[in-house]
């Protein structure tokens, strides 16, 4: 059996035998048992009773085991162009309590222990075969994904192969035009092929 449970503006879903951090509750409660009536729901695993807003005549009873403080967090806080930091550290307070019995009020009767399985193996085969169609959609977009990127990686390879193919072959004169670069070269001299002497003077004649 199982209820809804409302403490400390928090909502809790518990079950006997549970431990549950809640709330602090009046200062001088730091131990022995405590008493919810605030219950909203209470249900055994077939049946189920919903409050309005509560259930009537259902209690939850519980031990105090102790009090505590949770694990530190820290809050920074900054202001840009402000020369502004500041860390603070904040452990919350807590009451651990443990769960010894749900009264439903007579609305909802507990289940017989062979009831109890049964239920349970229901659940579960339910939970398989709502799980079973997920696991075959998951597989199937895996395979999807798959054939789209070997898809993908071939375009690539091919693309690559057309781009080498059109680079391979060389231009018919490139290495004619090269020859004729290192091999005709023009004279120091001038731009045509007369020496130095050949050239006419400034008064006409020749030297």
């Amino acid at each position: 059996m199982y209820a809804i449970i409302q403490t400390g503006g928090k909502q809790y879903r518990v079950r006997k035998g549970d431990i549950v951090k809640i709330e602090l509750l009046d200062p001088g409660v730091a131990s022995g048992p405590v008493e919810f009536p605030e219950v909203f729901l209470v249900g055994n695993g077939r049946e189920v009773a919903i409050g309005r807003p509560t259930v009537p005549g259902a209690r939850v009873r519980a031990t105090v085991l102790g009090a505590d403080r949770s694990p530190k967090v820290l809050v920074f806080k900054k202001k840009k162009t402000k020369q502004y930091k500041r860390t603070i550290g904040h452990r919350q307070h807590f009451l651990a309590i443990r769960i010894d019995d749900i009264d439903s009020g007579g609305t909802v009767m507990p289940l017989e222990p062979q009831a109890q399985a049964a239920t349970k193996a229901k659940s579960g085969a339910r939970r398989k075969k709502a799980a079973a169609p997920k696991s075959k959609a998951s597989a199937a977009k895996g395979s999807a994904s798959r054939a789209r990127r070997t898809a993908a990686s071939a375009g690539k390879a091919a693309a690559g192969a057309a781009r080498g193919a059109k680079a391979a072959p060389a231009k018919p004169g490139a290495t004619k035009s090269s020859s004729s670069k290192s091999g005709g070269r023009k004279p120091a001299g001038g731009k045509s092929g007369k020496s130095g002497t050949d050239r006419k003077r400034p008064g006409g004649g020749r030297g």
